[in-house]
């Protein structure tokens, strides 16, 4: 075949010297010619005689002839790097013509060494290791074409992107969500938490309905939260439902667990802080209780001068956890509707708040009482119809900041006021401290019935 002929009239013109004679054949390939060589055919009698060395200049390459499975198989070793390496080849032909193409290449790099100075010696060793079994060139050559097509996009952004794209199996917005609320309600959060968190993610899942979570993009993401419209702390709490959404994918092994997901690419809202939080007055919270019914000015009472949170603290208080004869509110466990067993306090840990003088007047004959405080199932809703019957203008978890804004006025401690409240003392630093005065303090402490 005129391929072959071509193969051997090129290797002739390459060689120098004829195949030795000794227990090792070698093919030396190099530069000039010599008129000495056998032909093609007894060229390959001699291959015969294993192992077969081939050389390019200084560089070699031995094929062996070995046994698999009782199938002859061709293994090619050689020195790269200071390590042996091998490869085997199932075919002689293409296990020699591979020998060939690696000690050229070996050749290539001792030629190009001579040029080069110890430190880029060093680079170059450490790129053939990087590489690994991917010749330097082809790596060269794969980056130059990715590069030519990314234009100034890094490559190994197109890498991560292509990685969110393609990994794991597919996972649909609204079996992501529901998979997601199942987790959470296992994992006995608030119903106040899952109420809401349901709501934003059941929205976000019907305006996404049938896409892949891993399609869904930074961009999309961020023209949802900005068409929600409303305020900034409303797109916020939309945003962070759907960064924890995300979160839980990564973590479920949907997402690569080293990537930043695309809603965490999403800017947060900038949500402008209130200079001073909304507080009650002593004469506006006497209002508040003298409109208040039977039901409702217990639970508003405990609100007002214990600091106890209307939106989940409260829904699970119940008068066992008052030790009227210790003085104290044991915010601990309550046995909820299932049989399991739920903290009362917020941040699950167990909180003892006092029972201030005027607080346990306006209790009066709880001693006696069991069950929940507040048997109302919307503790705000109630509480809001009551400062309309008053004539009080409602302010938003204002009964609770209005008992850390007077109490630590009062005790002049950060820290035990942070107890109390079962906040930080950062937080109570900065919104409750110089909040009122202590004069103010003593007037809300003193409002009794």
């Amino acid at each position: 075949p005129v391929n072959n002929m071509c193969k051997h009239f090129a290797f002739l013109l390459d060689s120098k010297q004829p195949i030795a004679s000794n227990s090792d054949s070698v093919i030396h390939r190099g530069h000039g010619w010599d008129f000495s060589l056998p032909c093609p055919h007894s060229l390959r009698e001699n291959r015969k005689t294993w192992p077969l060395k081939v050389r390019s200049g200084q560089s070699a390459v031995t094929v062996y002839k070995i046994k698999i499975r009782g199938v002859n198989w061709f293994q090619l070793r050689w020195e790269e790097a200071g390590k042996i390496r091998r490869k085997t080849i199932p075919e002689e032909r293409k296990a020699v013509a591979e020998a060939e193409w690696k000690a050229d290449q070996l050749r290539a790099g001792e030629v190009e060494a001579v040029s080069l100075s110890v430190a880029q010696s060093a680079v170059y060793k450490q790129a053939l290791e990087d590489c690994g079994d991917v010749p330097l060139d082809v790596v060269c050559r794969e980056w130059a074409e990715a590069r030519r097509q990314l234009g100034a996009v890094p490559l190994l952004s197109a890498v991560e992107e292509y990685r969110r794209r393609h990994f794991g199996k597919p996972l649909t917005m609204e079996v992501a969500v529901q998979e997601f609320m199942d987790g959470r309600r296992r994992a006995k959060a608030s119903e106040v938490y899952l109420n809401r968190l349901n709501d934003r993610l059941d929205r976000f899942a019907e305006a996404f309905n049938g896409r892949d979570l891993k399609g869904v993009t930074e961009q999309e993401i961020r023209e949802y939260v900005e068409g929600r419209g409303g305020a900034a702390r409303t797109q916020k709490n939309v945003r962070d439902g759907i960064v924890t959404l995300w979160r839980w994918a990564r973590k479920a092994g949907y997402l690569p667990r080293d990537l930043q997901t695309e809603a965490e690419r999403v800017e947060a809202p900038q949500v402008k802080r209130a200079l001073k939080i909304g507080i009650f007055t002593p004469d506006e919270i006497g209002a508040l209780l003298a409109a208040a019914g039977d039901k409702v000015r217990p639970a508003m009472a405990i609100c007002a001068f214990a600091g106890i949170r209307s939106q989940g603290e409260l829904k699970r208080l119940r008068w066992e956890h008052f030790r009227w004869e210790q003085g104290v509110i044991d915010l601990s466990t309550v046995e909820v509707e299932d049989g399991s067993i739920e903290a009362v306090s917020k941040t699950g840990e167990r909180r003892l708040v006092p029972i201030l003088p005027n607080l346990r007047e306006w209790l009066k004959g709880g001693e006696t009482k069991t069950g929940p405080v507040m048997p109302l199932l919307k503790p705000d809703a109630a509480f809001r119809r009551v400062a309309r019957d008053a004539g009080v203008q409602w302010k938003q978890n204002a009964l609770r900041h209005s008992f850390g804004s007077y109490r630590v006025a009062a005790t002049k401690s950060v820290d035990q006021t942070s107890l109390e409240m079962g906040n930080s003392p950062t937080m109570v630093r900065k919104h409750y401290l110089e909040a009122v005065l202590e004069e103010e303090a003593r007037a809300w402490f003193e409002v009794r019935p």
